[in-house]
């Protein structure tokens, strides 16, 4: 399970959360009214002839939770690391005792059906019981290997 946080401007809460959809498949999102600010420290506004200064501005944190990197690995193409990923993650979810939701693994196979297609049932199975042998170490290591991957290859040229 990863989170990912992002603090944005109010005007770009609803660009942020479709990007987020269109890339990843992920529609779960929880947004937090904040203020703050970044380089600019701040703004200067004039009111009736007087000059204030804000120094914090209006902002919103989005929080995003993806179940797996596997569903994220599985669907840039590397379809039998995903479903290894899912197999460790089951172990991890096994081992301290929280079962993933029933319809958390309904949104899951609609995630993953595709690359299920693609590489057949039978490789996914022994993707899936390879994941599952690993240790808790090994399973998290797995997943931040993949989680560089995957930021990795959603990094813009250049």
């Amino acid at each position: 399970m990863i989170k990912l946080e992002a603090v944005v401007i109010r005007e770009r809460v609803e660009t942020v959360i479709d990007a987020v959809e269109e890339e990843t498949g992920h529609v779960g999102v929880t947004v937090v009214e904040a203020i703050g600010h970044g380089r600019q420290r701040g703004v200067t506004h004039e009111y009736r002839g007087r000059v204030f200064e804000s120094r914090f501005l209006p902002k919103a944190l989005l929080t995003f939770i993806v179940e797996d990197v596997g569903v994220l690995l599985a669907r840039a193409g590397e379809e039998e690391q995903g479903f290894e990923l899912l197999g460790g993650a089951e172990a991890i979810r096994a081992e301290i005792g929280s079962p993933r939701p029933p319809t958390l693994e309904v949104e899951l196979e609609g995630h993953l059906a595709s690359a299920r297609a693609t590489i057949g049932d039978e490789v996914a199975d022994a993707a899936v019981a390879r994941g599952r042998a690993w240790s808790f170490e090994d399973a998290i290591d797995a997943a931040l290997r993949g989680a560089a991957r995957v930021a990795e290859a959603a990094r813009p040229p250049g």
